[in-house]
C-alpha cells in the first residue's frame, strides 16, 4: 500500500515540478546581425548600446525571468579584447559588491568559435554577491554566472544574475550553451 501511494504521489508532482521548473521559461532564439552571434533567452529581451570607455561601445540585450537576469552583449574596443577580460570580470564583482568564487578556462567552445584560441580564451565566473531588493533598502545575496568570449577586438559577455537556489543546472546550461557565433 506504502509503494502505491508513493508512486501515485511521485506522478502527481512530476508534471507540477516540471512546471514550476519550466512554464516561465519562455525560450526564443535572439540573433544579432551586428553582433554576430544568436543565443536562447528565456523571455523576450530589450537592448541598450552605451559608451563604456574611451572608444569602446557595449551593446547589451537583457530579459527577467524567474526573477533572474539574463543578459548576453558585446563590446568593441580599439585593441585586442583579450586584454579587457579582467576589467570586465572585475566590474561584474563590483556591480554586485560580491566575490569571486569560482575562476576558470571554460573548455566548451561556442559553435562558430574559431578553433583554439576562442576555446582557450573564453572564461567561465562565478561570483556571490548581493544587490538591493527593488522597493526595498535590505540586500538580498544574489550568484552571477558568467561566460566571457574575447574574440579578435570584441568581448562577447553572458550573464545569469539571480537568487541562490532558483536556477537550476539545466537552465543554466540552456542559456549559455546556446550561445553561437555567426559569420
Amino acid at each position: 500500500m506504502k509503494h502505491i501511494f508513493a508512486r501515485a504521489l511521485f506522478l502527481l508532482l512530476v508534471p507540477a515540478f516540471l512546471a514550476a521548473c519550466y512554464a516561465d521559461l519562455d525560450w526564443r532564439k535572439l540573433a544579432s546581425d551586428e553582433g554576430k552571434f544568436q543565443i536562447l533567452m528565456p523571455a523576450r529581451s530589450q537592448v541598450a548600446t552605451r559608451e563604456i570607455s574611451a572608444g569602446a561601445t557595449m551593446t547589451l540585450w537583457t530579459t527577467t525571468a524567474r526573477d533572474s537576469l539574463f543578459g548576453v552583449g558585446f563590446t568593441d574596443y580599439a585593441g585586442d579584447a583579450n586584454s579587457h577580460v579582467l576589467e570586465a570580470r572585475d566590474a561584474l564583482v563590483r556591480n554586485v559588491a560580491g566575490t569571486i568564487v569560482d575562476e576558470r578556462a571554460d573548455p566548451s567552445t561556442p559553435k562558430g568559435a574559431p578553433t583554439l584560441g576562442a576555446a582557450l580564451a573564453m572564461r567561465r565566473i562565478t561570483i556571490n554577491g548581493s544587490t538591493r531588493a527593488a522597493a526595498k533598502e535590505t540586500l538580498r545575496p544574489v550568484i552571477v554566472h558568467a561566460r566571457l568570449l574575447p574574440v579578435g577586438k570584441r568581448l562577447y559577455q553572458m550573464v545569469v544574475i539571480t537568487r541562490p537556489d532558483v536556477l537550476s543546472e539545466p537552465d543554466l546550461d540552456m542559456f549559455f550553451s546556446s550561445f553561437e557565433l555567426l559569420r
